[in-house]
């Protein structure tokens, strides 16, 4: 197969997981809003007595930085970038999915998987953070990736996921009853919403990598059209010199036959 042929697949494969991302991105998006919503109308509202316990965070433990990269090359700075933010982090603790990814200190990774088995089963991460949560192992949790914006930016993001940052400001007054015990209702509910925005950054994250990838596949193709063109140039420059080469080797032959011709006797 022509190195154009392959080059046009990956572009085409990468437009459609441009496509299937963007979508699955949208679904993610509406339970992320449901979920800082609930947040939110328990935290800020004056009706619910709430133990400030469900809160508390362990302000001396490690800071946790997930970061997000990708199994495969040929997609630009998308993996020099994330790389870039792991070896300014010397003193956290750290999560790297994606083969690309590079470790600069091995003693701070304490969970480290391919971007394929990551998607295929996220509960190890999800089983970790929720550990780490309960047990108030980290101080902070962050998620850094490449994040798709549009069809012509992708940014690199670090996102605070724990302690959750409500976006509203001022209490809430609606009256409602939660049954059962709140703290917990809380606490699970701080917990799904971080779950769900790693893997919303994933999404995200596969997104950018694919537009990444299409324009570096774009620009390939470009390159393969001005090589192929030079090419052309070249074959044509050739064949013009072997073709006067040959017209000027048929004139000496010519013109060495004429010489070699005897003059006419004179009577």
């Amino acid at each position: 197969m022509k190195v154009r042929n392959v080059v046009k697949v990956m572009n085409f494969h990468s437009l459609l997981r441009v496509d299937s991302a963007k979508k699955t991105a949208l679904k993610y998006q509406m339970m992320e809003e449901q979920l800082i919503d609930m947040i939110d109308g328990i935290v800020n509202n004056r009706n619910l007595m709430l133990d400030k316990k469900a809160l508390k965070v362990n302000e001396d433990a490690p800071v946790l930085s997930i970061y997000l990269g990708s199994d495969f090359g040929f997609c630009s700075s998308f993996n020099s970038r994330v790389n870039e933010e792991i070896q300014k982090d010397t003193e956290g603790l750290q999560v790297l999915i994606g083969r690309k990814l590079n470790a600069v200190c091995g003693e701070h990774v304490i969970f480290r998987q391919n971007s394929e088995e990551f998607r295929s089963d996220m509960s190890s991460l999800q089983k970790l953070v929720v550990r780490g949560i309960n047990r108030l192992e980290y101080s902070r949790i962050y998620i850094v990736y490449n994040h798709y914006i549009n069809t012509t930016t992708v940014q690199l993001q670090r996102k605070q996921l724990y302690p959750v940052v409500t976006a509203r400001s001022g209490r809430r007054t609606a009256d409602f009853v939660v049954e059962g015990d709140l703290s917990r209702l809380l606490k699970n509910l701080i917990i799904s919403y971080v779950n769900y925005e790693i893997m919303l950054a994933d999404v995200f994250s596969k997104a950018g990598e694919n537009l990444m990838r299409q324009n570096a596949t774009n620009e390939s193709l470009k390159r393969i059209d001005e090589m192929e063109e030079e090419q052309k140039k070249v074959e044509i420059r050739s064949a013009r010199e072997k073709e006067f080469a040959k017209v000027i080797d048929n004139f000496v032959r010519m013109r060495g036959r004429n010489q070699a011709k005897p003059g006419k006797k004179q009577q």
